[in-house]
């Protein structure tokens, strides 16, 4: 699975660390949420373990989109744009199609739950379902903070406090804002 997900961040154009980044990062967030009152009962060691693990598959259903797309440069259609966003549920399936028997197994539930919600906006303008706030799951809305943060502070090269202003303007919009504000505050933690 870890070799998939790297191809499809290599084809994606990611920096080379993005995915080391993503799950660290994922990690830190975790953790630092686990201490508040907000999620401390929500959030226990498996957890933090799980999104570790889990946080690098969230892109891997961009294997089923072609390199052209995906390292496209110029404006893309609307057509190139719903393709991309289909790898949430092209990456749902593939993980889902390895979760083959009725056996619980919370890293491929945690896996699907990112890789097919990490782009629902905390507003429900998100993709592929349009959840709204809490419907969102808890990994995927974590995800979805850090995998913005790795972007501008990587591949769109701004520092931790541009990125976070950045951001900011995003919370309560993209992001749940209470995730957020831990993030801002652990966020000389994150690499």
């Amino acid at each position: 699975m870890y070799a998939l997900a790297n191809i499809a961040a290599q084809n994606s154009s990611y920096e080379e660390k993005h995915t080391e980044r993503l799950k660290y990062n994922c990690q830190i967030l975790a953790q630092g949420m686990q201490l508040s009152l907000q999620f401390g009962d929500k959030i226990s060691d498996t957890f933090i373990d799980t999104i570790e693990l889990a946080a690098p598959l969230c892109d891997i259903g961009k294997i089923g989109i072609s390199k052209e797309i995906l390292q496209k440069r110029t404006t893309l259609t609307e057509e190139e744009i719903a393709v991309i966003q289909s790898h949430t549920t092209i990456g749902a399936k593939l993980l889902e199609d390895l979760h083959v028997n009725n056996d619980y197994n919370e890293f491929i539930s945690t896996s699907i739950d990112i890789t097919r919600s990490h782009h629902e906006n905390w507003d429900g303008s998100g993709y592929p379902d349009g959840l709204k706030g809490k419907e969102i799951p808890l990994a995927a809305q974590i995800v979805s903070v850090i995998s913005t943060y790795c972007t501008l502070t990587g591949e769109e090269n701004y520092s931790r406090e541009e990125a976070l202003a950045i951001m900011r303007k995003q919370s309560g919009i993209r992001f749940n804002p209470d995730i957020f504000e831990i993030c801002c505050k652990i966020s000389r933690q994150l690499c």
